[in-house]
């Protein structure tokens, strides 16, 4: 099952509305289990007040930290997870968005728009939040937009009608709904054997061999040639341009940053590795 993100500014209703969509998937007997994260499980932890969270930068941006890191903890394609919280930032929600494509589920997103005035009149009540920290959370709103992709599908409602929303519409949106595909930025790279590994470190001291023999005659400003061998056969040359003289330690620092970038990558030709090396090389030299 997937994600379900509540988005409404302060005091407008969202905490209700969360409890109300639990309490209706809960007694639905088609889905496994029922998650719901809530952000007032931050504010207790950080023993802070709202008004302090929202008014520090680096606070609020932990707290939506440890939202977004709940949420990657228990999503997952048979259980529901409903996040309330303002999620009130665009950015946030397109990160969201690519949590629900690498747990391979959808997403449904319901939006409270709420008026400034209706959230101050709340708050009276509730007395959450000071006047100047909604104003400000207003001002910063970034409402969802039905076309963007990471808002979709989106159900906006208002708070006087909010009786109205049907319930069973957005069970159809998140059971019925197409999968979102995971891509390369929301899929962990596959990881590579020792054996690969080990043959790579073996071709990139090679590498850096030659470099360090090609580099003992040149000048600064010349253009050496290097023979882009794999085991013991010699491949096309590459020309490398010496724009500053390499250490043999700097070679092999930029060699293990090499094997890093190698890990993540894939390379469906072993010939391109050298090809690969020596131009990183040349790109470290600038």
């Amino acid at each position: 099952m997937p994600l379900l993100l509540i988005v409404g500014p302060p005091c407008c209703g969202k905490s209700s509305l969360a409890k109300r969509l639990n309490d209706f998937f809960e007694a639905n007997s088609s889905i496994e289990s029922v998650t719901m994260i809530s952000d007032d499980l931050i504010y207790a932890d950080a023993a802070k007040s709202r008004d302090i969270l929202y008014k520090d930068a680096s606070l609020e941006k932990q707290m939506r930290g440890r939202l977004k890191d709940e949420v990657t903890r228990v999503l997952n394609s048979t259980k529901l997870v409903i996040l309330d919280a303002q999620n009130y930032i665009k950015g946030f929600r397109y990160e969201l968005y690519c949590v629900v494509k690498a747990a391979k589920t959808t997403q449904c997103v319901i939006y409270l728009n709420s008026t400034l005035d209706q959230s101050l009149s709340l708050n009276k009540t509730s007395n959450l939040y000071s006047e100047e920290t909604i104003r400000a959370l207003y001002l910063r709103f970034e409402a969802p937009q039905p076309k963007a992709r990471w808002d979709s599908p989106l159900y906006e409602v208002y708070p006087e009608s909010i009786d109205e929303l049907s319930l069973d519409s957005i069970k159809q949106s998140l059971t019925s709904g197409n999968v979102l595909p995971p891509n390369m930025s929301t899929q962990n790279p596959p990881r590579m054997g020792a054996e690969t590994l080990y043959d790579l470190d073996k071709l990139t001291q090679k590498l850096c061999a030659q470099i360090m023999s090609k580099l003992v005659d040149c000048e600064i400003g010349d253009t050496i040639t290097l023979n882009t061998m794999i085991g013991d056969m010699n491949g096309p040359t590459e020309r490398l341009k010496v724009t500053r003289k390499l250490s043999m330690p700097e070679l092999q620092r930029i060699r293990r940053h090499f094997l890093e970038f190698y890990k993540s990558h894939t390379f469906k030709d072993p010939n391109q590795v050298p090809t690969v090396f020596f131009q990183f090389v040349s790109n470290s030299m600038l």
